[in-house]
């Protein structure tokens, strides 16, 4: 097929998501997305290679990883974190989201009388 690296070769790499070469690596594979990166610095470094980094929502609100890898609040901080994934709990997305935003942050206001859909 050629191209970008499918979703199956990005899990294939992801237990070296914490290792700069293993982003170089996803990076010579046309990857866009490194899942779960295991340290700052390799997601900093997939965020320079323009890979979007994945951090699990469970982690935002357990104060860090279970595994003793980064601590998602800390990519986000950083400028590093682009999607969030609700990991092993779903429930956790809503509540991570307004962890991660920052102090003040409100949602749109919307209202049927405005007209908008």
């Amino acid at each position: 097929m050629g191209g970008a690296s499918t979703l199956t070769d990005l899990r294939s790499s992801r237990p070296g998501a914490g290792d700069i070469r293993a982003i170089d690596e996803l990076a010579g594979r046309d990857a866009s997305i490194a899942e779960f990166p295991t340290t700052l610095e390799a997601a900093r470094h997939a965020s320079a290679r323009g890979i979007a980094t994945v951090s699990g929502a469970p982690n935002v609100l357990l104060g860090g990883s279970h595994s003793g890898n980064v601590y998602a609040l800390e990519l986000a901080r950083e400028g590093v974190l682009n999607i969030l994934a609700s990991d092993y709990l779903p429930s956790s997305m809503l509540a991570a989201a307004f962890e991660i935003a920052p102090p003040g942050a409100c949602l749109p206001h919307w209202s049927h009388r405005d007209g908008h859909r």
